[in-house]
């Protein structure tokens, strides 16, 4: 059992790694250059520094609820969210992502 629980954790990472280079390969890319590639994004948030952040959210076709830990609130589960971080200029300097799911 302990076996096969580590060929799960190591494909899991394998997997985090693919989509983290999937992502590395937009950084210097402009917004434009972004959207044309992702689609509109779910969500652009303007940052202080005059930078923002494209958002795009892929969840299931059913929205189930989950309860958030630290404020007991029901949100909704998402299978992955990735977010671009650009510049004042409009080039892409960094991403994160989160959720269980996130491929491309």
């Amino acid at each position: 059992m302990t076996g096969l629980l580590g060929i799960i954790f190591l494909a899991g990472c394998a997997t985090t790694r693919a989509y983290e280079g999937t992502l590395e390969r937009w950084h210097g890319h402009s917004e434009q250059e972004v959207v044309e590639a992702w689609g509109k994004p779910t969500e652009r948030v303007a940052l202080s520094d005059g930078g923002k952040s494209l958002i795009y959210v892929k969840r299931q076709t059913k929205v189930k609820l989950m309860r958030d830990t630290s404020s007991g609130k029901a949100v909704p589960f998402f299978d992955c969210k990735t977010s671009f971080l650009l510049n004042p200029e409009g080039t892409v300097i960094g991403y994160k992502f989160e959720g269980p799911n996130c491929r491309k």
